[in-house]
């Protein structure tokens, strides 16, 4: 059987290498044995002339994750667009059992401000991604009733983008 022939990092497609920038970025890889390490379970041979450590860093903190490309800067309300799409093909009682499900506590709402400033103290967010969580999950005064009456889609990329934050351990303080 034939040894298996590795990638270069530039022969890895650009969602490849943007996954792989996170993986730095989570996996807090430091040094160039860890990085080669990495990059060799990744599956392309490393070598010197790839991005440093610091550089994939930074390219996972830019990098979308709420959404595809969709030429807009702001992966929150990109993620709103495409959701409101989809739930153009969904029937009416179909939406009323998710915004259902999606009914929100003020305490969990004031955790969803928790994590949405930590991010964006941290730079996973950018202002206008902040500014936008910020004001989904209810601004200065946030309540039921305020999340309530955002739209369908407003309420799921609010929910989903805690959900995300929580679970990826923001700044890994929270």
């Amino acid at each position: 059987m034939a040894e298996e022939e590795f990638k270069s990092w530039w022969d890895l497609t650009e969602a490849e290498q943007r996954r792989f920038a996170r993986k730095v970025l989570e996996e807090d890889i430091h040094g160039w044995d860890e990085h080669k390490e990495a990059a060799e379970e990744f599956g392309f041979e490393p070598t010197e002339d790839m991005p440093t450590v610091y550089e994939l860093q930074d390219r996972a903190k830019t990098t979308p994750r709420l959404t595809e490309s969709t030429g807009t800067t702001n992966r929150i309300k990109a993620a709103i667009e495409r959701i409101n799409k989809k739930l153009a093909t969904v029937s009416a009682a179909e939406k009323e059992k998710l915004s259902q499900g999606l009914k929100t506590s003020l305490p969990e709402l004031i955790e969803y401000q928790k994590l949405q400033s930590t991010a964006f103290a941290c730079g996973k967010l950018t202002f206008e991604e902040a500014d936008t969580l910020y004001k989904i999950y209810g601004g200065e005064v946030p309540t039921p009733e305020k999340w309530n009456k955002l739209s369908l889609a407003e309420k799921v990329v609010g929910t989903s983008a805690a959900a995300e934050l929580a679970k990826s351990s923001v700044c890994n303080i929270l």
